[in-house]
């Protein structure tokens, strides 16, 4: 994700995702920096693809280079990435339940198994604003946009050195997999902190969270999250730290 961020073509995402920073060349700077002493892609046989040094990038700028993004969007972007969900189901599991509830929610019936009445309107309205949030086609027009576009010269470099390669039209394309998941945590904080600041119950969403991992998400390697139930609160889910140095 940092590397993507380097990229100037990836500039224009950063308000899509719900960073919003008062100078974004300093953040692209930072991101360039954690990359610039990497050793290059490279092909591994074993693995059947390449190899892209992600964890040193990601060390690089957490423990070295994120003092060169000036206060406050320091702040911002450390509000950013511990609020997000980077697609890895075992950083930040209750968050990845929660979106994959409201999509349970909003496309199937089955949901009414569990929940009616009063209870069952605010699951099916929340969840329809999750999921349709998620899809705004703004969003998908930037990407596609990003892919399209002409690459300066040092895109082009960054592209070359890490093997990255962006496909316009593409269904999947996997340098946004991490940006669209980061983007779906921040939409989900941005309905839970709305819903609570409405006076919503917040125990009606949290059941229909809990029951949607109870019936989908149990496993070998998942069930301790499934049981830990207050991880599954709203309270618990976010956190405001670094936004309260921002104000």
């Amino acid at each position: 994700m940092i590397l993507m961020l380097s990229l100037d073509g990836f500039q224009k995402i950063l308000p899509y995702a719900f960073l919003d920073l008062d100078d974004p060349k300093a953040f692209q700077a930072a991101c360039y920096q954690a990359t610039a002493d990497v050793p290059e892609a490279y092909y591994d046989y074993d693995a059947i693809g390449w190899h892209q040094w992600w964890l040193e990038i990601g060390e690089n700028f957490m423990k070295r280079d994120l003092h060169l993004i000036p206060p406050p969007d320091r702040a911002r972007v450390l509000h950013w990435l511990e609020n997000g969900d980077p697609c890895a189901l075992h950083e930040f599991p209750h968050r990845h339940f929660w979106l994959g509830a409201c999509t349970w929610a909003h496309k199937y019936d089955e949901v009414a198994k569990y929940f009616s009445g009063e209870g069952l309107t605010v699951i099916r309205e929340f969840s329809a604003a999750v999921f349709n949030e998620r899809r705004d086609p703004a969003y998908e027009d930037v990407k596609e946009e990003i892919a399209s576009e002409p690459e300066t010269y040092f895109d082009t470099w960054q592209k070359t050195k890490f093997h990255i390669y962006i496909f316009p039209g593409a269904l999947i394309s996997n340098p946004f997999i991490q940006i669209n998941w980061m983007r779906s945590a921040h939409i989900l904080k941005k309905h839970t902190d709305a819903y609570i600041a409405r006076g919503g119950d917040p125990d009606i969403l949290e059941r229909m969270v809990i029951k949607y991992a109870e019936l989908h998400e149990g496993g070998e390697w998942t069930q301790k999250y499934v049981d830990d139930k207050e991880a599954f609160k709203i309270k618990n889910l976010w956190s405001n730290r670094f936004q309260e140095k921002v104000l």
